[in-house]
């Protein structure tokens, strides 16, 4: 046994490609089974925006877009369409494709494969900018393999890249290499790419506040540099507050509901008003940031990396969240991890319970794993049933099999939020210094864990299609 190990090169220390043969399996499956509606309206708008920019009338986008000529599941684009231009760029062999032979992007899997290849891409880009952050902090080529390998199956990223489709990742992209450049000592390219991603979309605002307060301690410098962060959001909103259903589609798009439920949690201040828990943890976590000195350029750079991870970690714990969003903390969160080498295993178990319960609660989400955006003619070809289907989707599945789901959710989200709390305490260097525990390897079944989530819920997922669940 021990023989056939070593010849398949089995027993490397680092991940084999025996433990990334199945998470590319399951990756590469999923996008031809599967087409979220999102992906579906991303994709014909990125098409669109090819389509404006060549008839010479991108000032009509949004108005084009609500004319809905494809069929695509939403009628308006309800952000600023700078998220989906490099997504443009690579689909332009399939807009050729639909604007010349007239074969509808929508109702061919290829192309719609095509375009979801693009997400993937660029995840693939982030897990290697990622590995080069880390070798910054790091001299260990082990650890360091294992941090792309956690980053790649880490179950958000599966969520937000293969089973939605979203764009998020090209905000993602774009904070990484911004990250990445400021560790580099290059702060003005880092605000200017930070601020195109909070263009396209606002949530590493938080981040990146936290960051300017850390590496900014001036305050006219620090109210200029959180300023910058919103010149590409205002110059694109002056030059198309004008333009046809632009305000309309604004108005129609999720941007305000999102706020709304940002802040929506909170505790009893008086006897008429809340405060929210997101605005107590965010004020917690910047007056942390603005306080902290630091002797050392190292200490420095490992501050800057807990920085882009603590914001985010309060906004889930506390805000409603799309299912797919978790994602945001898919390649910080794992270098944080990485490069606190004295509670690393520690760390990835926490990461683990995060995985988990996060896991559970999305379901909650009907739409999250739904037995309807399976792609009709893969479907038909599997013989995957599309109508008569007993649980449409997996939350359906739960409420009918476990009792008290909602007691079970209750202890889950408990469990999701004292992880965040304690991810939060035990990497701010004075307190890592203060356990004791002493430094030990991590367990290969630890980083298992993630990918035994994603199989068992894709897993259940097919068997409801086929309607083989009594």
């Amino acid at each position: 046994m021990y023989k056939i190990i070593k010849k398949l090169k089995l027993n490397k220390s680092g991940p084999n490609w025996l433990e990334y043969l199945f998470p590319v399996l399951l990756w590469g499956i999923w996008m031809i089974l599967y087409s979220y509606i999102d992906l579906r309206s991303l994709t014909i708008w990125s098409t669109t925006l090819l389509d404006c920019l060549v008839d010479g009338n991108l000032y009509d986008f949004y108005e084009i877009v609500h004319e809905n000529i494809h069929g695509t599941p939403h009628q308006y684009c309800g952000y600023n369409y700078i998220s989906i231009i490099p997504w443009a760029i690579w689909n332009i062999p399939i807009w050729l494709i639909q604007r010349f032979l007239h074969i509808e992007i929508l109702e061919n899997v290829w192309l719609l494969l095509w375009s979801h290849l693009f997400l993937v891409v660029l995840f693939a880009v982030i897990v290697y900018i990622s590995k080069k952050i880390v070798e910054i902090f790091i001299d260990d080529k082990e650890r360091t393999a294992w941090n792309s390998y956690l980053i790649f199956t880490f179950p958000f990223a599966f969520f937000g890249v293969v089973l939605a489709g979203q764009s998020d990742i090209i905000i993602i992209f774009a904070a990484v290499l911004a990250v990445y450049f400021l560790l580099k000592d290059k702060q003005w390219i880092f605000i200017m790419i930070m601020s195109v991603a909070i263009a396209a979309k606002p949530f590493f605002i938080f981040a990146y506040i936290a960051v300017i307060l850390l590496i900014e301690k001036n305050l006219i410098k620090i109210l200029l540099k959180a300023a910058a962060s919103m010149v590409v959001t205002l110059l694109f909103q002056l030059i198309y507050a004008n333009a046809p259903m632009y305000a309309e589609s604004y108005a129609a798009g999720t941007g305000n509901s999102i706020i709304q439920k940002t802040f929506a949690s909170g505790i009893d201040a008086n006897i008429t008003y809340q405060a929210p828990l997101v605005a107590i943890g965010l004020v917690v976590i910047y007056f942390v940031a603005y306080c902290i000195s630091y002797e050392q350029t190292k200490e420095k750079k490992y501050y800057i990396i807990y920085m882009m991870v603590a914001p985010m970690l309060v906004y889930f714990a506390f805000a409603h969240y799309e299912f797919y969003r978790m994602i945001y903390l898919a390649p910080f969160l794992m270098i944080l991890i990485t490069i606190n080498s004295k509670i690393y295993r520690l760390n990835v178990i926490l990461e683990t319970v995060l995985s988990v319960t996060g896991t559970f609660l999305m379901i909650y989400y009907r739409w999250t794993a739904s037995v309807s955006y399976f792609n009709s003619s893969v479907a038909k070809a599997f013989g995957m049933q599309r109508s008569g289907v007993k649980y449409d989707n997996l939350y359906d599945l739960l409420v009918m099999k476990i009792k008290d789901i909602s007691m079970y959710q209750n202890v889950a989200a408990g469990i999701f939020v004292t992880a965040i709390g304690i991810l939060l305490l035990i990497n701010i260097p004075g307190v890592t210094k203060r356990i004791n525990q002493p430094v030990e390897k991590c367990e290969r079944y630890l980083y298992w864990l993630n990918t035994v989530v994603l199989y068992t819920m894709m897993g259940i997922l097919l068997l409801c299609s086929f309607n083989w669940i009594p």
